[in-house]
């Protein structure tokens, strides 16, 4: 492997026995996704931009996992967090899916410490560098 981050990524899934599965449901273009950590399931929307999922590659949809869960930290408001999704904000379901991760988070995050996502943004929205590795391993 090139990048140290995606290795990194890929330790830390087996650490904390990461599975990401999905029976395909989408919501307004989020999949939904059933996200195995540490023998918890949480059910957890993710945004797949670029159609990468493929429960093939865990090591990717683990990625996607906290790239969503990123998105949560760094949008501090509700309103905020349905603009970058563009989702519609009066839809009872995700304010409450919006409340419901701060919960989640903290959970992972006392077991973990702070989390981050490994791979540069840059990488992704370019789909370059550690990115680029990360969509093309075999597992």
């Amino acid at each position: 492997m090139k990048h140290a981050e995606v290795l990194q990524l890929i330790e830390w899934g087996k650490q904390f026995g990461c599975q990401v599965k999905s029976d395909g449901t989408i919501r307004d273009h989020l999949i939904c996704v059933d996200f195995l950590f540490n023998g918890t399931n949480y059910n957890l929307y993710i945004d797949d931009e670029y159609k990468d999922f493929d429960e093939e590659n865990q090591s990717l949809c683990l990625y996607l996992v906290l790239r969503s869960i990123i998105d949560y930290k760094e949008e501090d408001d509700f309103l905020k967090w349905c603009n970058l999704y563009a989702l519609n904000a009066s839809e009872h379901h995700w304010l409450s899916y919006y409340r419901s991760l701060g919960e989640i988070i903290g959970e992972i995050e006392r077991k973990t410490g702070e989390l981050r996502v490994f791979i540069a943004d840059l990488d992704y929205q370019l789909r370059s560098g550690a990115f680029y590795e990360l969509t093309n391993l075999q597992q």
